[in-house]
């Protein structure tokens, strides 16, 4: 699998969610799908996209998201998988967990982070 992302004229899907402020386009290749997302926020802000956890319904509970953003204290860019048992801090086995933490893996992998005129993606 090639782990170079389409260019911006290659994405099949793209979607504005929050309007101004977050942008999700995607295509499938192969086995994969690439996601990118889009989103105008502060370097000390994170963006959290993925499926709900109710089929047909938008609900964090039961969700499993890709959380993206920069971390400032390391310096770069982050994409991690995360489960949500329901929405309090995660406490190591319940609420908004990173994979790892609870037992499963992070099965997002981040390709690219740039940040220009505040938008990151």
């Amino acid at each position: 699998t090639s782990m170079r992302p389409p260019s911006m004229q290659e994405w099949s899907n793209c979607k504005e969610l929050l309007e101004g402020r977050v942008q999700v386009q995607w295509d499938i290749k192969d086995e994969d799908v690439w996601i990118r997302v889009s989103a105008r926020i502060t370097e000390d802000q994170y963006v959290a996209f993925g499926l709900s956890g109710l089929e047909g319904k938008a609900q964090m509970a039961g969700g499993d998201v890709v959380v993206v953003g920069y971390d400032k204290k390391k310096k770069k860019f982050i994409a991690e998988d995360y489960y949500m048992s329901d929405t309090t801090q995660c406490d190591g086995r319940k609420g908004v967990c990173p994979d790892e933490r609870v037992g499963g893996k992070n099965d997002a992998t981040l390709i690219h982070g740039d940040r220009k005129n505040g938008v990151t993606i």
